[in-house]
């Protein structure tokens, strides 16, 4: 009895160990397709691209179901245009939300204008410290990938103690927007661990 035991899980094990390779090799396809998925920070970087006027269709490049079409596949929403013309006169304007998410980081998006749209926020989850510049070097280095050059112009801190860093973005075919970080982090001392959030503003109005 013992014999047939030992020669039955002796018979399992080497199925086991018979099947191992074949379960790794079809698991190596999920990892590569994973490892492919662009991260929130690429699509970010997609949803900027695409935001910014095509110069051919200037005219209307900044109307809510211009950008919809264009943006909205890399996002989580639909980007709807205004349903009232009290919407389109309200002195707040107008406000449409949305997310980026890869499974590691979601980066909340807002699109905020009039009868078009004048920018696009995105906000990156806070931290338990102030955002080193490296944050700035995946977004920026995401934007050269596809074809929007970022130049750094001036910057000072503003009044509200918000240090920004400022970039004019072209890319071809399409008019020049200019994209803002800010960096908003609670007081020192407070009673809460001291957090500090990133948002990256996209202004396309000239």
């Amino acid at each position: 009895m013992i014999r047939t035991l030992s020669l039955a899980c002796l018979g399992a094990l080497t199925c086991l160990l018979a099947l191992a390779p074949i379960a790794a090799a079809q698991e190596a396809p999920h990892e590569a397709e994973r490892a492919a998925e662009p991260t929130a920070r690429q699509d970010m970087a997609r949803v900027i691209a695409e935001a910014m006027v095509p110069t051919s269709r200037y005219n209307y490049g900044r109307d809510w179901d211009a950008l919809s079409v264009r943006i909205s596949r890399h996002l989580h929403w639909h980007l709807a245009a205004p349903d009232q013309a009290a919407d389109i006169t309200s002195a707040t304007g107008i406000r449409r939300n949305g997310w980026i998410e890869d499974g590691k980081e979601q980066i909340g998006v807002s699109a905020y204008g009039f009868q078009t749209v004048e920018s696009l926020t995105f906000a990156l989850s806070p931290k338990f410290a102030a955002p080193e510049p490296e944050e700035d070097d995946t977004i920026i280095a995401a934007l050269k990938a596809i074809g929007v050059a970022a130049s750094p112009t001036p910057s000072q801190p503003t009044f509200s103690g918000i240090v920004t860093a400022t970039w004019n973005l072209d890319a071809e075919g399409r008019d020049r927007a200019h994209l803002i970080r800010s960096i908003l982090c609670t007081p020192e001392g407070s009673a809460a661990a001291r957090m500090c959030g990133a948002t990256y503003e996209l202004v396309l109005k000239q």
